[in-house]
Formats: structure tokens, sequence, C-alpha cells
């Protein structure tokens, strides 16, 4: 069955008139209604000193709560991305790409830009468990928190930009429960698309054991059309299918002791991965003759244990985090234009990942009417294994692969860290903290060109100490006031195999005879100031300002004539700007809520010989980021909940590496509207991208002149366009 975008359309207008239209009369004999809870109560847990109001902690840090991400709708790492001011992204495929340390997901915050290859600048948690940026699906999810600017003290060396935590909803032993929704939707230019997600919390022994499980299942219609060189058209060729459960238990031994172990597993299957030729038409690729298939499936096994000792808490965080990605990529008109295969051949590429990581955390906090202390030790060891063949062109069994190669990463880390809040008087409160870090890594690669070996190895290690320093002012209830001073820290490693007698053109040019071995430490140091000021349940606002020192920058390092990249060092760097959200009730049943961010990161070194120079903006880094919400609540027949919202998202333009690509900036609307049919079922109605944009997620375009007409060259990934829909949720 095919639902039309003008069927879906009537009935959205339809029903939004209708609940509308019902609020008038349904709130006249209405008791006066509370106002919304206000964002800065959200409970958070990121200081890992136990459970805090967002407003009283004084680090920068987005809180997203459970019912606002399914007012709106959130469903992924896009979604709630955009509601973070100084946040920048790139996406490479729904998949996560063969990026193998993020999961295809680039991200930076507050300008601290990772570089393509780069070890990561924000660190990406499940929980307590740090993992590789792998967008789990959104569901029976207690809150996000995204904390902002450098968090090496509590999150250690992948922190230098921030950090994000997803924290997942416990089982509870008082109550069982179940919910679950389904979704249908249509999207203009596109297939429907259809999901369905279930939870169960069964409590097996009051009060000592008690079990959650989740289920979801995801089918995300193609927009992507296949123009074949005949004329003939094959549609919607870039579907995704995804699922994925979670499984955890809770067991109470003892009331002061919790043991809580958990499963999750999730795979993604893709057989496009949703880039198009955006200069041969809308949303069109040419003549692509075969699938170019993505499958990407993780699996997290995790076991926490918290034992309360009066005013201390031990806690540990185990977990293990495996991985595997695979693909085949489509590269013939690429080769075609340049010269490397006839343009009756066509050319591929093979490409499989797969990680392995053990982590670690043990501490000890304590919370007392002077004190609130934090330490413990942190360990990680991780194995990483990536091939990649590029069969001849030709067929020819009898020559081998015109590329093909293997490499291996290992990386250990290990440290020491504390940190400590003193309060001198109830409202001059103020923070100390310290980390130790001690890291290794090593690669170990063994390319084939033409069958002749290339190998490759190197390794790197370091150490640093990366301190905090905070003072507060509480003026009044609700009231913060805040300076810091830290420094973020990441460690060197190996470059990053580059093949010397192919590349040995672009090496020269770098004044080079050899491709570098390792890259070296990265630090910074942040200072901020900020603002939490909360009007009780009327709104709040909080506002930060920042400046970043960064030296030794590691950035991705490109090969123009070989196609390959490394990591290095390349200078120094500048991140300063200024965040702000804010909150408004303007009355007990009409909320406003947006995010402004302003971040100005430029190079303050020149490197003439890879094109850097003092003043150029760095990559992928939006100069502003802004969102808005519009939220009206309102009662229909027989006191039923309803509501109104209304979101807009902006991202500013950016560079795509250091060449002049720019990914332009977009804006993005979101209408939802919902009402409760019973104490138990919701309705919701939904519109996303109601402009129909095409916000540019990727963008890239080949430069040098070759075979390829000129509307071949532009390659661009981008979200999905109008869609149209309808969530049925039940929840106990």
């Amino acid at each position: 069955m095919r639902i039309s975008q003008r069927t879906m359309l009537r009935s959205t207008i339809a029903t939004w008139l209708i609940l509308g239209g019902s609020a008038a009369w349904a709130q006249e004999g209405a008791e006066q209604s509370q106002p919304p809870q206000s964002p800065d109560d959200i409970i958070i847990t990121a200081t890992k000193t136990g459970a805090q109001r967002l407003g009283d902690v004084a680090v920068s840090i987005t809180a997203i709560s459970e019912e606002q991400m399914e007012r709106a709708g959130m469903d992924s790492f896009v979604d709630y991305a955009r509601r973070v001011p100084g946040l920048g992204f790139q996406s490479l495929s729904a998949a996560g790409a063969r990026d193998d340390i993020r999961g295809g997901r680039r991200l930076n915050l507050r300008g601290i830009e990772s570089g393509f290859d780069g070890i990561p600048t924000v660190a990406y948690y499940i929980d307590d468990a740090p993992v590789p940026v792998m967008d789990p699906k959104l569901f029976d999810i207690e809150r996000i928190e995204v904390l902002r600017g450098p968090q090496g003290t509590l999150y250690g060396a992948n922190s230098m930009g921030g950090a994000i935590r997803l924290v997942m909803n416990k089982p509870k032993q008082d109550a069982f429960d179940f919910r679950g929704d389904a979704t249908l939707s249509t999207t203009r230019h596109g297939q429907e698309s259809y999901s369905a997600n279930a939870m169960i919390n069964v409590p097996v022994i009051e009060d000592v054991l008690a079990l959650r499980a989740v289920g979801y299942y995801r089918f995300e219609g193609g927009y992507i059309d296949n123009v074949l060189a005949n004329g003939d058209v094959i549609e919607n060729i870039n579907d995704e299918r995804s699922w994925g459960v979670r499984v955890a238990a809770e067991f109470k031994p003892a009331p002061n002791l919790t043991i809580t172990p958990s499963v999750f597993h999730q795979e993604t299957r893709i057989p496009f991965n949703g880039a198009y030729d955006s200069g041969y038409g809308d949303l069109l690729v040419y003549n692509r003759t075969f699938e170019a298939p993505e499958r990407n499936n993780f699996t997290l096994y995790a076991g926490e244990i918290r034992w309360e000792l009066g005013a201390f808490e031990l806690f540990s965080s185990t977990a293990y985090f495996k991985s595997s990605f695979s693909s085949l990529e489509d590269h013939t008109l690429s080769y075609i234009h340049y010269g490397e295969i006839e343009p009756d051949q066509f050319q591929t590429s093979l490409q499989s990942f797969s990680s392995k990581r053990l982590t670690e955390e043990f501490r000890v906090s304590y919370r007392g009417d002077r004190w609130n202390a934090v330490a413990g030790i942190f360990y990680l060891d991780e194995d990483r294994f990536f091939t990649q063949d590029y069969p001849r062109a030709d067929g020819d069994p009898g020559l081998p692969s015109f590329f093909n190669g293997t490499q291996a990463n290992s990386e250990q880390q290990v440290a020491v860290f504390g940190e400590a809040t003193f309060n001198f008087t109830d409202k001059l409160p103020a923070t100390g903290g310290l980390r130790w870090f001690k890291g290794k890594q090593s690669q170990d690669t063994r390319w084939f060109f033409d069958g002749v070996p290339d190998p490759y190895a190197g390794e790197g290690s370091a150490s640093a100490i990366s301190p905090k320093a905070q003072i507060s002012y509480k003026p009044d209830e609700g009231k913060l006031i805040y300076a810091s001073a830290t420094r973020g820290f990441r460690p060197g490693g190996a470059a990053g195999a580059i093949p010397n007698t192919e590349c040995a053109a672009d090496l020269a040019e770098l004044g080079l005879t050899e491709a570098p071995r390792e890259f070296e430490p990265d630090k910074l140091w942040s200072y901020e100031i900020g603002s939490k000021l909360s009007f009780g349940r009327r709104g709040s606002v909080n506002v930060a300002a920042y400046r970043i020192d960064w030296t030794n920058v590691q950035q991705t390092v490109l090969l123009d004539q070989c196609g390959f990249t490394f990591v290095g060092n390349v200078g120094k760097a500048k991140s300063q700007g200024v965040e702000v959200e804010a909150s408004l009730n303007i009355t007990d049943d009409f909320t406003l809520s947006g995010s402004l961010g302003f971040t100005d990161a430029k190079f303050t070194r020149s490197n003439p010989d890879i094109g850097i120079f003092a003043g150029d903006r760095l990559p992928l880094v939006p100069r502003w980021t802004a969102s808005a919400s519009a939220q009206y609540n309102f009662e229909i027949g027989g006191g039923r909940e309803a509501y109104l919202l209304a979101d807009y998202s902006f991202q500013d333009k950016t560079l795509n590496g250091y060449s002049s690509h720019t990914q332009k900036a977009y804006s993005l609307v979101n209408l939802r509207a919902g009402a409760k049919l019973s104490d138990t079922v919701e309705l919701v109605l939904f519109a996303d991208n109601v402009f129909d944009k095409r916000a540019q997620l990727f963008y890239y375009r080949i430069e040098d002149p070759g075979a390829l007409p000129s509307n071949l060259l532009d390659t661009t990934i981008t979200t999905r366009p109008r869609t149209f829909g309808v969530t049925l949720r039940y929840g106990r």
C-alpha cells in the first residue's frame, strides 16, 4: 500500500485543526495546569559524584530528557546534535562508514576538530562505558548529557572538546511495566518507512531482582534514484534496515549494593550509502551498475556495581565492546575520470573492519556537607583490524589486485583521576581536579600494489597530566556564576600507512623522503566563564563564554596525487565563542526554548606546505549554530492531554578539509501534534523537514580535470526529504 504525500498532509492538517480547535472548550472548565519542568531541573550524573540538578552544576551541559526526546521524535544522533550549541558534525553513512574510530560520525565541540583520520576529540559514552560514536537508536533512554568543553579530568584523553553520554533506563524493582510504539511515514521522492519499539520491565523478586528488555526495528525507505546509461531508472536505492535488542538486570543482594549487568546489540544494513550526484540532479545518481552494500554490527557487554556506604559510594563499570563493518564501494566514475580504467569497466573496493575494546573504571565518591569528591582509576585495551581490496577492473584472474592490504592497530591506556569541591560557604564552592594519563598505540600495516609489498609499522606513546580549577558563586537560589581553567590532552600515535613509492611525489612536496612514522600529542588550555539563572518554573537562561588555546594541533594531511592521508601536527589554533541556552514558559501551557552558539576557530600559525595559513578557519566547524522550539499544551475532550510542537535548527556553512569545498549552511523545520486517546494510548502526527531542504551532511567535489562531465563531479549526503507520518504509542 502506498500512502500519498497529499493524503498524509490532509490528515495531518485536519488533526492539528481538530486538536487546536478543541483546546479552547476543553480548557474552559479545566483546572489551572502546572507549567512544565524547567530544563535546569533535569537530574544528571555527569560529575560522577551522584545525582545533581542540572542548574546546580558549574559545567556547560546540554541535557535532554526522555520526555523531550519523545515529544520531538528524536531517533538518532543527528536529531539531538542540532539542539546542542557549538556542536559541528559530518555524517558519512547511515551504516557508520569505514571510519573505524568514530563510527562514521565526525564531531567537534567548541571548534576542537579531530581531522578525518585523527583521534576523536569528543568522548562518547553509553552509561559509563566509553564507545565509538555508533549512533544507537533512541528508545527507552533516560536522558542525554552533552558536556561542552574539555572534560579530561573525568572523561579522559579523548574529551578535549567535550563528552556525550547516553544514559539508559535501568530495571525497576517496584512495578511491572510495558510500553511500545509503531510509526508509519511517507517521504517525498521516496518510499514509505516504518518502525516499532517495545520495552518490558519485570520485577522477578521484589526488591531483589528485576529484568528490563528492549527491542526495536527500523525500515527507512529510500529516496535516491539511479539513472542508468540506457535511460532506465531504479528508484529508491538507499533504504536502510536496522534492529536492536538491549537486556539489563538489576540485582540487589543487599539494600545498599546494586549489580547491573547488561547487553546491547544493534545491526544496520544498507544497499547504498546515500550519497548522490548533486550536480547531475536532485536525489539522483548516474549509472550505478551494481549494489554497494554496507553492514554494521556492534555489541556492548557491560556490568556495573554500586555499593553505598553512608556518605561514600564505590562504583565499578566494566565493559567489553565489539563491532564489525563491511562494505563494497563503487569507485567506477572517479577511476574513469582519471583514466585509470576504460569506460566499459568498473572499479570496486571491498573493505572490512572489526574492533574489540575492554574498559574498566573503578571510582570512589564522597558527598558531605562541605566536601564532595571523586577519585578513580581507568583502564582501556583495544584492538582494531582493517582490510581493503581493490580488484583489477579488467578481471584478469592471473594478475594480483591493483591494491590490497591489512592494517592492525592496538591501544592501551591507564589513568588515575580525582576531583573535589570544597564549599567555603553555602554560596562559594571551589573545585580542583587532576588526571594522570599514560597511553600506547601501535600499528602494523601490509600494503600490496600490483602484488608488490610495501610494509609499514609504527608506534607511539605518551603520558600527561590534565588539571582543572574552578570557582563558583551562588548569589541566590537557582543562580550560579562560575569561572574555570581546564587543560585538555590527546595522545600521539602511529601516523597512518602511507606507501612511500606510490606517494613519493606528494611527500617530496612536503620536504619528506618517507612518510612520518608517528604524530605527537596535542594539548590545549580552555578558559571559561558562565552563568546559570533559573526563574523557578517560569524558565532559565544559561550563558557561557570561552577561549581555547590549542598547540601542536593534530589534523589530517591529504596527499593530493596519490590520494592517501596521514595524521600530522600542523601548528597552533585558537577557538573562542559564546553559547546560550534558554527556556521560557510564556504561560503555564506555552513554552519557548532555544540555543545559540557562536564559534570562531582559526589556525594561528601557518603551515604553507600543506596549505594552512594563519587566520584560516578550522574544517567542519560551523561559526553559528541555533535551535528553537515552541510547545503548546492543552486538553481535549474528556480532559485528555494534547500538545503542538514546532522546532527549528540551523547550522552554518563549514569548510570540508583545507580545500575550497564548503558544506552549505542549512535550516530545518519540524512539526508535531500529539494527543492522549486514553490513559495508556497516545497518537502523534508529524511533519519532518517541512520545507524539503537538502541539508549537506557531507559534500565533496572532484576539482582535477578529467573524463567526466562537470555535472558528475559533486557528491552530497543529505537529510531525509519532507516526511509526513503517524506514531501510535502505548505506555502503562
